[in-house]
């Protein structure tokens, strides 16, 4: 996982909780698995549930 060991992913998470609070960080990960999960499904090429939407209300 990106060259990390375990000593450098818990000195992560120990900054995370510091600086932004127990109570934000699951947000903070909910928000950064959105953004993987749509960056993987943009190099599929599959569509976005807005780009469905958009397509739909089109009559061409």
């Amino acid at each position: 996982m990106f060259g990390l060991g375990p000593l450098e992913i818990l000195l992560v998470i120990l900054v995370l909780l510091i600086f932004t609070g127990g109570r934000k960080l699951p947000k903070i990960g909910e928000g950064i698995g959105r953004c993987i999960g749509e960056f993987k499904r943009a190099l599929r090429g599959s569509p976005t549930s807005s780009e469905q939407s958009q397509s739909k209300g089109r009559k061409d």
